[in-house]
């Protein structure tokens, strides 16, 4: 078959979104032709990753909207990016109108940005839609709202106004109203689009292909992701509060704005010796440091789909997450790995169950199993053949 994809994030070996739509590129050029439409920034990265027999399989457009639209949109920020994002849509209808008329796609792929309710330019193709695996519907539980800090509130606020209006007024809804398959990280996403889906989450391809050389038991605790307020470091942190001084380090990779806001908790509660912030270091070495892991913690109070958690589970290291949105969703596809998704009630008295938690689970490793029960590019190619049936 002919397919069409739109990533609008896609990049090799960054991880995130931008891999997850390269990975989806990959996973379609299995058994298909594909045209992907994406970033002009992405475009030598993606080409450079490909294997040769995938280059012959992959056709690479990049698209963006001149150099004045982008600097308006760096100078905005988050806002920008949003902006931006929605005229980049807007303009991929006209091209894909355009493509269809040249090529004929027998399927059109929304893949990234990986949210229900942006527009979706794509559809335009009027070929056979499969959208996702979207994300966006989880939100963070009121009692929990302390632990994000006050930048993370008013993101919170505006997460739930914003997303639902824009589902209905950027033609979102119609666009997933008329796909032929759709797919949903998780199911609060799936009940927020309002439509039939599928669970797929992203986080599946977080699954370590290989089983790092140094491994153990008894190492230390890992978080591993950026460190802003609904990611969950400072609830990480608060944990060790509870925790005694025979227990092991926490150590948390990665960097973000909350980084000095855990740094203040830290010297606060006199845990410079138990905590130990490791900033932002390579994959690789994350992988690293996950194989070692006595157990990895990722209380994110409102995570699609982490690819973080896939890599613990995939090592057989023992999890602790809390009981929201897309981790245990992802941990039932490793279901003979030691996992605790704790309650989420108010941030100590769950930074308290969280700290039981890591004592249940800690150093019960499983054996490695780097296959979870559904292979993430064997459904995308179900997909597409569902979506032409």
């Amino acid at each position: 078959m002919r397919i069409l994809i739109s990533a609008y994030a896609c990049a090799p070996d960054v991880g995130s979104e931008p891999q997850v739509g390269f990975e989806i590129v990959r996973a379609a050029a299995r058994e298909h032709e594909v045209w992907l439409v994406t970033r002009e920034n992405n475009v030598a990265g993606v080409e450079g990753a490909l294997t040769p027999e995938e280059r012959e399989r992959v056709h690479v457009i990049g698209h963006d909207l001149g150099e004045a639209v982008l600097r308006v949109k760096r100078a905005l920020g988050r806002l920008g990016i949003i902006l931006y994002y929605d005229l980049w849509q807007r303009s991929v209808s006209d091209l894909v109108a355009k493509l269809q008329n040249q090529v004929g796609f027998d399927v059109a792929h929304h893949a990234t940005f990986a949210t229900y309710w942006g527009r979706m330019g794509v559809a335009a193709s009027g070929a056979p839609l499969v959208v996702g695996p979207v994300g966006g519907g989880p939100v963070t539980p009121a009692g929990m709202w302390p632990a994000l800090g006050t930048a993370g509130i008013v993101g919170e606020i505006g997460r739930r106004i914003l997303r639902p209006a824009l589902y209905r007024i950027s033609r979102a809804r119609s666009a997933v109203r008329s796909a032929s398959v759709v797919l949903a990280q998780n199911p609060e996403t799936a009940g927020a689009s309002a439509v039939p889906t599928r669970i797929l989450p992203n986080g599946l391809l977080g699954a370590v292909e290989s089983r790092p050389v140094e491994s153990g038991a008894s190492g230390p605790v890992v978080y591993a992701g950026r460190l802003v307020g609904w990611k969950g470091p400072l609830l990480a942190v608060a944990a060790w509060r509870n925790m005694g001084g025979s227990d092991p380090q926490l150590h948390v990779y990665g960097k973000g704005p909350d980084r000095r806001r855990l740094e203040r908790a830290i010297a606060r509660w006199g845990l410079q010796d138990r905590v130990i912030l490791q900033g932002a270091v390579p994959r690789e070495q994350v992988v690293a440091a996950i194989a070692r892991a006595g157990a990895v913690v990722h209380p994110a109070l409102h995570d699609d789909s982490p690819l973080s958690v896939a890599e613990a589970l995939s090592l057989g290291v023992p999890l602790v997450c809390l009981d929201l949105a897309g981790p245990p969703v992802i941990a039932s596809y490793w279901p003979d790995v030691q996992v605790r998704a704790v309650r989420a009630t108010t941030p100590k008295a769950t930074a308290r169950r969280i700290a039981e938690a890591i004592g249940e689970v800690y150093g019960k490793r499983s054996t490695p199993d780097v296959s979870p029960r559904e292979r993430f590019a064997e459904s995308i190619l179900t997909a597409y053949r569902d979506s032409v049936r």
